[in-house]
């Protein structure tokens, strides 16, 4: 394939999306960077996976001064594009635009979609209001989080998430309350700072994951299911593709199309699979935790995304495989969960224990995963090793 010209820019934290993007543009371009958010003592840079990388702290890039440093690399290198995976980083660079190089252009939505998106109760009104199925949904504001709401029983359990970044002190991302007497302990422990809890029944059922990019000039692009038939601490444990219902597909477009997005996303829907029902939980727009598995998969999320940024690319739809895509670190840790009986209501499918071991065993051996790649043996050897250093360096 001949190399594109354009000097894309990458700023990330080292971990299975940002190779797997890494590994995508190694195959596109000839010269792309990439800016490592790092810790102390813990620096990706020095792996030398692309030719061009620096390094900043967090801390340091969210100050005037590192959007100045980022500039500046920038600039020596002659890049034309940047793009991240953290929605705060895409706003800081957003509210800092005149601090860039003139040419560059940030690969997001623009501050008004990106903050619009990361209210939960907003995603759920518009999934309503586009045709989407959405579950029975209750908001907490600050007025009534100290007394009961009027839920019926038949829908505990509860699934209780913050409506936006901030909402709930003390945080949390995700909790499931049993009954009344749960929830209103668990009410009488937070407060509400801004916006709402959200609370909608709990239900023990497999994820759907939507994939997809959408151009400037709002043409759908990539559309792509995967199911997710097992899950961890109520993330994603295995994933593998299946065919998109064109109903769902044609909803999904309209719920992008309402808030003018641009760029990739990902929905997440929880699947029924006896009616093939699939209801609305959240979309996240922006690279993510799916990221690298479905990259394994065979799915160019970081092609499509470019594309919808207008770089004009060799349109391929991919070839997806059939395989389902793991993560092996995971795999041991839900091991040992299971082993040492840890496993809790957010780990799915509900099993035996036994059952639980034994399929976890077989997932080690067969699924493949989401970091080992034999094309990319140095890649895959620095992230292995790079978290090893983190997880070893957060003990001591």
């Amino acid at each position: 394939m001949k190399k594109n010209p354009h000097r894309p820019v990458l700023i990330a934290a080292f971990g299975p999306p940002a190779l797997a993007i890494l590994r995508s543009w190694r195959d596109l371009f000839h010269h792309p960077a990439i800016i490592w958010f790092t810790e102390k003592g813990v620096d990706p840079a020095r792996y030398r996976l692309i030719d061009t990388q620096m390094s900043i702290r967090p801390d340091e890039f969210f100050t005037e001064q590192g959007i100045r440093v980022v500039s500046s690399f920038l600039s020596d290198i002659t890049a034309d594009s940047i793009t991240c995976i953290n929605e705060r980083t895409a706003l800081h660079l957003q509210n800092n635009l005149d601090l860039l190089p003139p040419q560059i252009r940030i690969f997001s939505s623009g501050a008004a979609v990106t903050v619009a998106l990361l209210c939960k109760e907003t995603q759920v009104k518009t999934a309503e209001k586009v045709g989407l199925t959405v579950l029975p949904t209750y908001y907490l504001g600050r007025q009534t989080c100290k007394k009961m709401p009027d839920v019926p029983a038949a829908s505990f359990p509860l699934c209780l998430r913050p409506s936006e970044p901030g909402a709930v002190c003390p945080g949390f991302k995700v909790e499931i309350v049993h009954s009344p007497a749960e929830f209103e302990s668990f009410l009488s422990n937070h407060s509400i700072e801004k916006g709402h809890i959200i609370a909608q029944p709990f239900r023990q059922l497999p994820n759907l994951v939507v994939h997809g990019s959408r151009s400037i000039m709002g043409k759908p692009i990539g559309l792509q299911g995967f199911l997710v038939e097992r899950k961890f601490e109520g993330i994603t444990l295995t994933i593998r593709p299946m065919k998109l219902d064109p109903v769902l597909k044609s909803l999904c477009i309209h719920f992008t199309d309402e808030f003018n997005l641009v760029g990739n996303y990902h929905f997440e829907f929880l699947y029924e699979p006896e009616t093939g029902e699939a209801f609305f939980l959240e979309i996240n727009a922006r690279f993510g935790g799916t990221t690298a598995k479905v990259a394994a998969s065979g799915y160019i999320e970081p092609v499509y995304t470019l594309m919808a940024h207008g770089i004009i690319l060799p349109h391929t739809n991919g070839k997806l495989g059939k395989r389902t895509i793991s993560s092996k670190t995971a795999q041991i840790k839900y091991l040992y969960d299971t082993i040492y009986n840890k496993i809790n209501a957010l780990d799915y499918p509900d099993e035996p224990k036994a059952i639980r071991l034994l399929k976890t065993l077989w997932g080690l051996f067969y699924y493949s995963d989401d970091i080992f790649s034999w094309r990319d043996l140095r890649g895959s050897w620095a992230l292995y090793y790079h978290n090893i250093r983190t997880k070893l360096k957060k003990q001591y």
